[in-house]
């Protein structure tokens, strides 16, 4: 697991970033409660120099009433409570000086009361009240959306989405044209994670030739950015087999793109390849495009991961779609900086979450992640302890460990066995090379059938391709 290792910072809210009008409100409040401590203080300026919510914060719970505060280590100061903010009580004293403490630091009580007043069980980490008023009802798949041109696509708002922060779009292209039943499903996980709007082409299928397919997909992305709240700047494309194909001729091509998750697909240069963005291949082990997809993930170097499930040309365990937009999130936040400090903070809060119910079924999955979290990608300081006590708690069985270093051995097994046999599908193909590494890897895995499954599949004769 490799994500981008670039610096980054959190984001302050400033004075001079608010509309005029939210501006002067807040102005107001901090007079009324500058004569609530009995102190002097110069409006908004004061604290908003150092990024703090003040008398109203962006729910609008006002500020608490001058009180005294405890800490559980038996010390207390009487101030008031303008917000919580990441986990940090921001606090003014009666004297005008500000501190910001933590809110574990406090005594249960204390800690109760400051949930209830700013309604802190409805906030999002970054403090983004959700999304409403949208004209399409979220966390519901609508079957069919027609375009202005007759171009017709499934689609999917998360619950999950935030009020002000425009979203991310994961477009499916099918090989055969995706009416329900169909992938939508796979993807519904993982778009409320990461707070992605998802979507399938209606219209997409093999054997069309020329744009058609490109054409029917920017049909459908012009329609959402007008009528939903599009990131234009962050494009993904997803697809099966030719779908797949298409999905990452249609990242070269179309401008915001920066991810794609072939699935069961191949790698061909006819179709277009962009090396600027991240690919996320997903083949089955007995695949008959498992080399080619090889080829495509090495030529990709960094920017690339190779997934292998049970099976040959057919469709992944929906986890492994989740896996795989996470993966593509996670890529994105952990450089993005600044700009999208917020959202990270969402990304990780639900995460988190998440994490805390799947370790129960699934800990050595949740144990990747949650490692993950912790190394590659640097989780934020205000949710570094939750992701510590996770890898400690999962750590303990060595067990756990073999799920991540499975996946890394067959991205290896990728790159140095599969990948130079180039690009091409390969009908009941297999080598005495193929087979003696895969079983050196089954051998590794025999106390987790699962994994030795697949690492014993990737050493037999690829599927027969259908004519």
């Amino acid at each position: 697991m490799i994500f981008h290792k670039l610096p980054y910072a959190l984001g302050t809210r400033c004075a001079h970033a608010l509309p005029r009008g939210m501006l002067a409100v807040r102005q107001w409040h901090m007079r009324k409660l500058s004569e609530s401590v009995g102190v002097r203080m110069r409006g908004w300026l004061v604290l908003g120099m150092l990024g703090w919510g003040l008398a109203m914060n962006g729910l609008g719970s006002p500020a608490t009433e001058s009180r005294t505060w405890s800490a559980t280590a038996g010390s207390s100061l009487e101030a008031v409570v303008t917000d919580v903010e990441g986990g940090k009580v921001l606090m003014v004293r009666k004297d005008g000086s500000k501190l910001q403490v933590p809110m574990e630091s406090l005594v249960a009580a204390d800690q109760e009361f400051l949930t209830q007043h700013f309604k802190l069980n409805e906030r999002s980490p970054s403090g983004l009240a959700p999304l409403t008023g949208l004209a399409v009802e979220m966390g519901k798949v609508i079957d069919s959306v027609q375009t202005p041109t007759g171009s017709k696509y499934r689609l999917y708002v998360p619950k999950s989405l935030k009020a002000g922060r425009p979203a991310p779009v994961l477009m499916f292209t099918h090989a055969g044209g995706g009416k329900p039943p169909g992938p939508m499903e796979s993807m519904l996980e993982g778009a409320e994670l990461c707070g992605w709007i998802v979507a399938v082409s209606l219209d997409s299928r093999n054997g069309t030739g020329g744009d058609f397919n490109l054409n029917h997909v920017m049909a459908c992305l012009d329609h959402m950015k007008a009528t939903l709240p599009v990131d234009a700047s962050r494009l993904y494309f997803t697809g099966n087999s030719g779908g797949g194909i298409s999905a990452c001729g249609n990242a070269a091509k179309i401008p915001g793109a920066l991810g794609v998750i072939p699935i069961i697909a191949y790698y061909s240069e006819d179709f277009g390849f962009s090396k600027e963005v991240d690919y996320y291949w997903l083949n089955g082990a007995t695949d008959y495009n498992r080399t080619a997809a090889a080829f495509g993930r090495k030529t990709m170097g960094k920017k690339g991961f190779h997934r292998f499930f049970a099976g040959g040309h057919t469709s992944p365990p929906n986890s492994m779609m989740t896996d795989a937009m996470l993966w593509l999130n996670a890529r994105f936040l952990a450089g993005a900086g600044a700009p999208q400090a917020g959202a990270k903070l969402d990304f990780e809060g639900s995460l988190i979450k998440w994490l805390n119910g799947l370790k129960a079924s699934e800990p050595a999955r949740a144990l990747y992640w949650a490692s993950a979290l912790q190394t590659d990608y640097k989780v934020e300081p205000v949710h570094r302890a939750h992701v510590d006590a996770l890898v400690t708690e999962l750590g303990r069985n060595p067990a756990n460990k073999l799920f991540g270093e499975f996946l890394a051995d067959a991205d290896n097994f990728s790159q140095d066995v599969f990948a130079p046999f180039g690009p091409g599908s390969r009908s009941e193909h297999a080598t005495d090379a193929i087979t003696r590494a895969a079983n050196k890897i089954a051998a590794k895995y025999a106390a987790h059938p699962d994994l030795q499954q697949i690492a014993t599949a990737l050493g037999e004769p690829s599927q027969k391709i259908k004519k």
